[in-house]
């Protein structure tokens, strides 16, 4: 019995994938599929998508792809979402449920594809000692784009007008009873209807945004400076998080907590180095490069504030420049500011507490 390994992302739907999956298929019989979609941020014609859409349509592609798949006579005994880079999403597949035989990669074409760029085909080859097969692809309809968009349908949110206040007026009786009802689109203004159904990644809007949405004005403006910060704090994705985790324990808040080790597991960072974190300075087991231990080392001084933050602010200059000193300060700060509103309103979890130390109470 073989194991394939089959990487895609928009392509997952293709019909020269599906075809090369259902002649391995026919030709062995017993074979196995794992479908593994890196999580992108781009979509297929260029336009930037934020985080939660990008790991939502990973998942998407995942779940119809292998459908598929099945459809096509293959055995799927598994799909995944992993890393933004493809050969490091295969390279974490591989080192944390081998073994595979083989690996069939499947994108757009040479000027078209973003993946080629990276040199996967060969990477994957050289990485991994497996034998790869390179699909592509042809461009056009059957390729997935943003749940229930066409390509290059997404537009930047504009400003909404003033929201009444009748909208954003909370009685004493409201206020008195914590956490607050959930708003929901109905008691929306209709300017912040489109608004909303961006916030839907199709397990309903976050608890979060349920309670901001008591200020609609205000809640517009929090997304607009969560996508700015996301996509321009000057991080990439996941030292990002390892900031926002950080922040979330250095606050004690389950909520950011909660919400953030799903992004990072999302991300393909492990949980051994999620829980290190605690511990970032005398880690050995999981240890941090030194440019990660400067950036930590900020975070951590701004709760302490004086000479601590000088000296955190002059050894992180010499990693990054001082547009991402900036950008992180900022991602810090609105973490604390969400960590301070997640607490005084009580915002429930999504899901079960996944525990500081990563484990579901029984």
């Amino acid at each position: 019995m073989a194991r394939y390994l089959v990487v895609s992302h928009l392509t997952a739907t293709s019909p020269e994938l599906i075809q090369h999956v259902r002649s391995v298929a026919q030709a062995d019989p017993s074979a196995e599929f794992t479908l593994l979609v890196p999580i992108s941020s781009h979509s297929d014609n260029g336009i930037v998508w934020d985080e939660v859409e990008g790991i939502e349509t990973a998942r998407r592609a995942a779940n119809e792809g292998a459908a598929f798949f099945r459809a096509a006579g293959a055995r799927v005994t598994r799909t995944t979402i992993g890393s933004r880079e493809p050969v490091s999403a295969i390279e974490d597949e591989l080192r944390e449920h081998p073994p595979y035989d083989a690996i069939i990669i499947a994108t757009l074409p040479l000027g078209v594809s973003r993946w080629l760029k990276l040199d996967p085909i060969s990477r994957a080859r050289e990485k991994t000692g497996l034998s790869v097969t390179h699909v592509i692809a042809t461009p056009g309809e059957h390729l997935l784009t943003t749940a229930g968009t066409a390509p290059g349908a997404i537009q930047p949110l504009e400003a909404p007008a003033p929201a009444k206040p009748a909208h954003a007026f909370l009685t004493e009786e409201v206020v008195a009873t914590l956490p607050l009802p959930r708003m929901d689109k109905r008691g929306l203004p209709p300017e912040m209807h489109a608004l909303w159904d961006r916030l839907d990644t199709g397990r309903g809007v976050a608890n979060l945004f349920g309670t901001l949405g008591h200020n609609a004005g205000v809640m517009h403006g929090y997304v607009v400076m969560l996508n700015e910060l996301w996509h321009h704090c000057g991080l990439d994705a996941e030292l990002r998080e390892l900031v926002i985790l950080r922040v979330a324990q250095l606050h004690h808040s389950p909520y950011v907590w909660q919400e953030h080790v799903a992004i990072a597991r999302d991300h393909g960072i492990s949980d051994d180095r999620i829980t290190a974190l605690e511990h970032w300075r005398s880690s050995e087991r999981v240890p941090f490069d030194e440019r990660e231990r400067a950036v930590l080392g900020y975070v951590d001084a701004e709760v302490h504030g004086g000479a601590q933050l000088r000296d955190a602010h002059e050894l992180l200059s010499r990693y990054v420049p001082v547009s991402t000193i900036i950008g992180l300060n900022l991602l810090a700060g609105f973490y604390r500011m969400t960590a301070s509103l997640a607490e005084a309103f009580h915002v429930p979890t999504e899901t079960p507490f996944v525990g500081w130390e990563l484990y579901a109470p029984a």
